[in-house]
């Protein structure tokens, strides 16, 4: 499973690496941004769904009334996010220390 997930992160960038060198005449910047911007945006939207950013008390309030089997599929999506993100990263901080 967690190979999985991932090798659809790595099919991202290989899907951004095309599409820079294609369109963008192999620009390192706009690779980053590209990548730097996926990996954060799949992060937030795992943090949303994992509940960082609620308030404590809306929290204990919904954890008595949200089933347990829902609260397990958010936490499984959260970190299906995490890891489709982590490619994309680790990608960034790559280019950002050793090229930009």
């Amino acid at each position: 499973m967690i190979l999985r997930r991932l090798a659809i992160g790595l099919v991202f960038i290989v899907l951004s690496l095309l599409y820079v060198y294609i369109w963008q005449n192999g620009d390192l910047r706009s690779l980053f941004n590209i990548n730097c911007y996926l990996g954060l945006g799949l992060w937030v939207v795992g943090s949303l769904f994992s509940g960082l950013f609620r308030d404590d008390t809306k929290l204990k309030f919904n954890m008595g009334h949200i089933p347990e089997e829902d609260h397990r599929r958010n936490i499984k999506f959260s970190g299906t996010m995490f890891l489709i993100g982590l490619p994309s990263i680790i990608t960034s901080i790559i280019i950002f220390t050793f090229v930009l």
